[in-house]
């Protein structure tokens, strides 16, 4: 067993309104049967970490911007693709509080993200000054929101190659 963190709406529900919306609650388990693709109704999705879970929401199920609850859980973890997990079992354990992330560790994270895809030198150079404090500038704060940004449509690319796979 893993310990692993699930978004649910403030009535502890996931996916409300569609076809695989799920009742949750303190104590309740649900299992899938696993195999397959990670973004399937074969696999129930969690978070690795409360960070995670609070940095990916808004990409991921937007339940933290309407209330949500994040939940600490115990489940059986058969895939994990860094962003989510994905488990054939999970029992919901108890409401926890949702960590604070500041602006400035998800400007950090934009600039790692965007550093795995943009090579460009001066890019590059500014934003490393950025993550060590040497230049945390106006302009070393636009070419950070460029990062976000780059990293922001990389994700949104990843995730329409996969629709459009899928």
């Amino acid at each position: 067993m893993t310990t692993v963190y699930k978004w649910t709406t403030a009535d502890y529900k996931t996916c409300p309104g569609e076809a695989n919306e799920t009742q949750w609650g303190e104590g309740v388990e649900h299992t899938a049967p696993g195999g397959g693709p990670l973004c399937t109704d074969r696999w129930l999705h969690a978070y690795s970490g409360p960070l995670i879970a609070v940095f990916m929401d808004p990409a991921h199920g937007r339940y933290s911007c309407n209330g949500g609850v994040l939940w600490e859980c115990d489940a059986d973890v058969g895939e994990d693709d860094g962003t989510k997990v994905g488990s054939t079992r999970i029992r919901l354990a108890h409401v926890i509080e949702p960590p604070t992330l500041t602006t400035e560790q998800r400007v950090e994270v934009g600039i790692r993200a965007a550093m795995t895809i943009c090579h460009a030198a001066e890019w590059l150079a500014r934003a490393r000054a950025w993550l060590t404090g040497e230049d945390r500038s106006a302009a070393s704060a636009a070419y950070a929101g460029y990062a976000a940004a780059a990293a922001a449509h990389a994700a949104d690319a990843a995730d329409a190659a996969y629709a459009a796979y899928a």
